[in-house]
């Protein structure tokens, strides 16, 4: 009809609408989780202090604390991201492994989760793997020349078990990935 304003909710995008729908323990965790990807992240921290629920990021050079959630958002901040890794939300006494997947802003990010019992509630640590930093050449891997040498000899066998430790961020899923999609191509 002419002279009619356009409905504002039919122009809004799917993600707009859907986000104004999302209950807001959603919209909490997906920003967690968002803003640890944009910030280039390792792992996302949740844990429940006596009177609070703490939360914060890790990366390889620092870390950061973030925001409080609500503490009375805790049990569904946690139940949430259970849900979302096919945990079992009625498990609050035993540690729990997980993993599930998100996008942000297009880039497919895997999440590995851990939960474990606390005198004040469940802590979860949310490990980011983000998949930018496993596409490197051989030379961004880091081996000094000596190990990268014996590297290829060993990686060459037709049977054997390689066994990769490290701390943290060190480059163990990188280095396991460079090889495993270089052998792929071959």
């Amino acid at each position: 009809m002419p002279g009619r304003t356009p409905d504002v909710a039919a122009a809004k995008t799917a993600p707009e609408r859907q986000a104004e729908t999302e209950a807001p323990v959603v919209k909490l965790v997906n920003l967690i989780i968002s803003k640890a990807v944009k910030d280039r992240a390792a792992d996302i921290h949740i844990e429940p202090e006596e009177n609070a629920c703490a939360s914060g990021t890790a990366s390889t050079a620092s870390c950061a604390r973030r925001p409080r959630p609500p503490k009375s958002m805790q049990s569904e901040l946690i139940s949430r991201i259970k849900v979302a890794c096919d945990m079992d939300v009625s498990e609050k006494r035993l540690p729990q492994d997980g993993r599930f997947g998100v996008n942000v802003d297009g880039l497919a990010v895997d999440l590995r989760v851990s939960t474990l019992p606390t005198i004040h509630g469940e802590k979860i640590v949310i490990r980011v793997l983000d998949r930018r930093s496993l596409r490197l050449t051989f030379d961004q891997l880091g081996l000094d020349e000596q190990v990268a040498r014996a590297w290829e000899n060993v990686i060459r066998k037709p049977e054997g078990l390689v066994l990769i430790t490290g701390p943290t961020s060190s480059g163990k899923t990188s280095t396991l990935l460079y090889h495993a999609a270089r052998r792929s191509t071959r």
